[in-house]
């Protein structure tokens, strides 16, 4: 067995779907948690994507279409979020998403 470096998990996450993997929402939790003093319950949040896993006619000006789906599921695109705010933010522009993000409490 082999302990992966930083560049292994690089790799690994850069050429498979987070959003799949159980370790995912486990590293989402930890850097919500990360030099926040308030507590935080992290129970009624879902992993959520920040661009949409069905683009638009939006979503495709910032994204080549033969590299969409490779950037849908790099962890870096996803987030924690509740149910309503996903639903709030479905497949809305960036400037939106962000807006209802930061309205949160988490």
């Amino acid at each position: 067995m082999k302990m992966p470096t930083d560049q292994d998990l690089r790799d690994f996450l850069s050429h498979n779907d987070a959003y799949i993997l159980k370790c995912t929402r486990s590293v989402l939790d930890k850097l919500e948690l990360v030099d926040n003093s308030a507590q935080v319950d992290l129970s009624n949040l879902s992993v959520e994507h920040l661009l949409p896993q069905t683009a638009t006619d939006y979503w495709k000006k910032y994204v080549p279409e033969d590299e969409y789906d490779q950037y849908v599921g790099l962890i870096g695109n996803l987030t924690l979020a509740t149910s309503l705010n996903n639903s709030q933010m479905g497949n809305d522009e960036w400037d939106k998403k962000k807006q209802i993000l930061e309205q949160t409490r988490h």
